[in-house]
């Protein structure tokens, strides 16, 4: 129970835990990210590199276990963040928080998917990779096609 209130209170405290926050953002600027919250937090954490993923894997006995799994594209551009959490309580958090952020108006799509508003072009989907896990994706629906799925979401 402790750890999840540390992770509550890190969660609550800044907002680059929201997923989508690192979607678009070169990897200089997702590792800065990281690293800002990871050091306000004085959390222990371990970066691993690929040519083309960052994974921030946070392992500090305060806190519950999370991966943040980042892919970027040939641009170098983040284009998919994907998470794991190992606590239900703070899954539903990290959840409802991105779900909650106004600024990008998630729409449900189905069970599992969730699409912003479409000048962001993200798309959610939780439970993808085991149950306490959800993705971010940058779309790759033409405009027209993902404002087409949104609307007929809300019918």
């Amino acid at each position: 129970m402790h750890k999840m209130a540390i992770l509550f209170l890190a969660v609550g405290l800044t907002s680059c835990v929201l997923a989508q926050d690192y979607v678009n953002l070169t990897r200089t600027v997702a590792k800065n990210t990281f690293a800002k919250y990871a050091g306000a937090q004085q959390l222990q954490t371990t970066t691993e590199e690929t040519d083309s993923t960052i994974t921030f894997l946070v392992r500090d006995p305060r806190v519950e276990k999370l991966d943040i799994i980042l892919h970027f594209d040939g641009r170098g551009k983040c284009d998919i963040e994907e998470r794991h959490l190992s606590c239900n309580v703070c899954y539903d958090e990290f959840i409802n928080n991105t779900l909650n952020n106004r600024k990008y108006k998630w729409k449900r799509i189905n069970s599992n998917t969730f699409f912003a508003r479409a000048f962001s072009q993200l798309i959610m989907t939780v439970r993808l990779h085991g149950p306490l896990s959800y993705l971010v994706r940058r779309s790759k629906l033409r405009a027209a096609e993902y404002r087409q799925i949104i609307r007929s979401a809300r019918n």
